[in-house]
């Protein structure tokens, strides 16, 4: 496996992703499954995943499955394999999902558009009917200190400026119209090849 690789499938774990992790009795084994859900809208990005992590880990093509998503429609996929325990012990402490200083220097364009696709947002600022300025999101939701470890790989790495922004208690990240240009600079490539997530990259 390449480091390009190993990249994405930490990309595609620090969004929507999920690893679960259950110790088997009597044994030091642990089996791990990565898990993908998303709604029916983004099926088609829930397919380009499914097919990126085909690509990379080979074995068998997870299946897509529609299920009932308290009350929505939604679509899901599984995998299983053995490297899944190497990302758990890397991005996860006591059960909970991290994102260490260590993953963050690892992470390629690719990456970072998948995290984007998962967990970003554009939001416009209207005056007058009309749009004046852009804002960011990068919904983390995660304490302070790691929040700001992320800010200071984005400046450091990529040049981007993102800012702090307290919402439901814990924080996420924001940045302005003249800093987006320059993140969604880096992830548009990537997200303008998926129909259904141009709506993430658009000129602003």
């Amino acid at each position: 496996m390449t480091k390009e690789e190993k990249a994405t499938l930490i990309g595609l774990v620090l969004g929507d992703g999920h690893l679960a992790c259950s110790k088997y009795k009597n044994c030091n084994a642990f089996h791990q499954e990565f898990s993908l859900i998303h709604s029916i809208e983004q099926r088609e990005y829930l397919e380009w995943k499914v097919n990126l992590i085909h690509s990379i880990l080979g074995g068998h093509k997870p299946s897509i499955i529609e299920f009932n998503n308290n009350g929505y429609k939604g679509v899901k996929a599984m995998k299983s394999h053995r490297y899944f325990r190497v990302l758990y012990k890397y991005l996860y402490k006591n059960g909970i999902k991290t994102i260490p200083l260590k993953a963050l220097n690892r992470l390629t364009p690719l990456a970072i558009a998948i995290w984007w696709m998962d967990d970003g947002s554009l939001c416009k600022k209207v005056r007058n009917g009309k749009v004046h300025a852009w804002e960011l999101y990068l919904n983390t939701y995660l304490s302070k200190e790691e929040n700001q470890t992320i800010i200071d790989y984005f400046q450091n790495k990529w040049n981007v400026k993102w800012n702090l922004n307290l919402s439901k208690g814990k924080y996420r990240l924001r940045c302005s119209t003249r800093e987006g240009r320059k993140f969604l600079t880096i992830i548009r490539p990537i997200v303008s090849q998926i129909k259904c997530m141009q709506y993430k990259c658009l000129e602003i």
